[in-house]
């Protein structure tokens, strides 16, 4: 192959994962199959996860029926990790049960979970884009990550996954992710990758540190925030309540103090007493 650097007669995985990469951002459809399948594998859920800028955690958040909020981005990841444990656990479940016992609204329900569209579809379709789902996820062992983002970045939701669109999710992942990628294959494949590129990723890494250390910081000064003005709030409410039942002690005690009003007989009766005892 012209422009790839040989090793016995055989391309560097390195050059060929290179070129792979500025294919698929080139729309340039030469890769087969079997290569997108084979790279893709490099992006496993936690190198890409670990590797991913906010912009990205927050649409996967979102795809998935999951309220980013506030949450900094190590826990959103958390999140999704967990999720997608539980995805990838279900796709085991479907395919041992079989698509053919489930039910239109199970299948709906799957598909609405996975990012394909799942309203005003038959549910022959919902079942044809389900198996194409696990067929990629089970039996080509493509990243969970990857399957999301591909759904992701497809608007609107709605034909079948395909390799057109784990291809343009490969294509637009950031050059952090890239780069961390290539540091995996060349351990993977015995290749020395040059320092430049080693570099590029421990800044890349130190970048995404410092961001998580500042979204943290931010977060305990908020919650130190909310602490104080929840124990402002509860000494108020426990000085105000005090404050009541300070007051009904003295009403109480001034109703007691208070002289006894006579009726117009016990004034008489008393009258009665006083000329007698006169």
């Amino acid at each position: 192959v012209t422009g790839i650097t040989l090793q016995n007669g055989q391309p560097y995985e390195l050059e060929k994962f290179s070129q792979f990469i500025a294919r698929t951002r080139s729309n340039d459809p030469r890769d087969d199959i079997e290569e997108l399948l084979s790279f893709s594998k490099l992006f496993s859920e936690d190198l890409t996860l670990d590797n991913l800028p906010r912009s990205y955690l927050v649409a996967l958040s979102q795809m998935l029926n999951m309220d980013p909020g506030f949450s900094t981005d190590a826990i959103l990841r958390f999140r999704l990790r967990n999720k997608m444990r539980s995805l990838k656990e279900d796709d085991g479940d479907i395919r041992r049960e079989g698509l053919e016992h489930m039910t239109g609204q199970e299948l709906q329900n799957a598909s609405n979970e996975r990012g394909m569209r799942s309203v005003g579809v038959s549910v022959e379709r919902l079942r044809n884009q389900l198996d194409q789902w696990l067929i990629l996820s089970l039996d080509k062992d493509i990243p969970m990550t990857l399957l999301l983002l591909s759904r992701a970045m497809t608007l609107p939701a709605g034909h079948s996954i395909s390799y057109d669109d784990l291809r343009n999710a490969v294509a637009h992942l950031p050059d952090s992710l890239i780069g961390e990628a290539k540091i995996t294959l060349a351990a993977q494949k015995g290749e020395k990758i040059d320092n430049k590129s080693r570099l590029a990723a421990v800044v890349q890494q130190e970048e995404l540190i410092k961001v998580e250390e500042t979204q943290q910081a931010k977060k305990q000064l908020l919650d130190s925030e909310k602490d104080r003005i929840k124990e402002e709030n509860e000494a108020k409410e426990m000085s105000n309540t005090r404050v009541a039942a300070n007051l009904q002690m003295k009403k109480e005690t001034l109703k007691d103090m208070a002289k006894p009003i006579l009726t117009e007989d016990q004034i008489e009766f008393t009258q009665k007493e006083v000329a007698e005892i006169q």
